[in-house]
């Protein structure tokens, strides 16, 4: 049983051949641990695919960077023509974290083009989380 109240490491698993152009990984000082990224330039073909490990239990979905975060699993993942997706709230408290980063303005147009979208209990569950990770004010905190 997954025990929430455990630090756990992020995992995530990045697939693309040894020819993909726009696929980068870079040793953090971490043994073992690498940075990927993706270059800017439109993507064309399928090239690559990123799996996202994340914890979970019988009712609810946990925030790996916080465990005391976390989203019923009804509300965490969405389906739509049969495909199970991750809910933008929770995709935007991910890109939260990268904002210094070279795709922050990626995120920061992800989270205005999201915005609309979002319902209101989705804007207040994605704003107290904010608050949770982020005890300095976050920038999106206002704009929720």
């Amino acid at each position: 049983m997954f025990d929430a109240s455990e630090t756990q490491m992020k995992r995530n698993l990045f697939c693309f051949p040894n020819d993909n152009t726009r696929c980068v990984l870079q040793q953090t000082a971490e043994n073992n641990v690498y940075q990927f990224s993706i270059k800017t330039y439109e993507q064309i073909d399928f090239d690559y695919i990123e799996f996202l490990f994340n914890q979970k239990d019988e009712n609810y979905f946990y925030y790996s960077n916080n465990m005391s975060i976390k989203r019923s699993l009804e509300e965490a993942f969405l389906k739509k023509d049969g495909i199970q997706y991750l809910s933008p709230e929770i995709v935007l408290l991910y890109k939260s974290t990268y904002l210094n980063s070279a795709d922050a303005t990626k995120h920061e147009h992800d989270f205005k083009s999201s915005l609309p979208f979002l319902s209101s209990e989705q804007k207040q569950w994605l704003k107290s989380s904010l608050e949770t990770c982020h005890p300095a004010i976050h920038v999106w905190i206002p704009k929720l």
